[in-house]
């Protein structure tokens, strides 16, 4: 399942705590038509997660950093346009 939006996952706490229920929630979303309908559990764990850290924001990512920047990605992107029958 894809990351859920910033705009749904306000929606979904705003249901929470209207309906106090997942079912009602879930099928709130579908008569709203939205394309993506979370799973039970899901929507339990995140509005748990938000009672108990008070956002919805996602948390950084662990792992190694990214070691390009912008810059970079546009001087790669430059030479490709420039030479599309080049590869790197």
């Amino acid at each position: 399942m894809p990351r859920l939006s910033l705009e749904i996952k306000i929606r979904i706490i705003l249901l929470m705590a209207k309906l106090e229920s997942v079912t009602l929630v879930r099928r709130t979303l579908k008569q709203e038509k939205w394309e993506i309908i979370p799973e039970r559990k899901t929507l339990t764990k995140f509005y748990a997660k938000f009672c108990s850290t008070g956002s919805v924001e996602d948390l950084d990512r662990s792992g190694r950093p990214k070691i390009i920047d912008q810059n970079q990605i546009i001087q790669v992107e430059t030479v490709l346009r420039e030479n599309q029958h080049s590869s790197l």
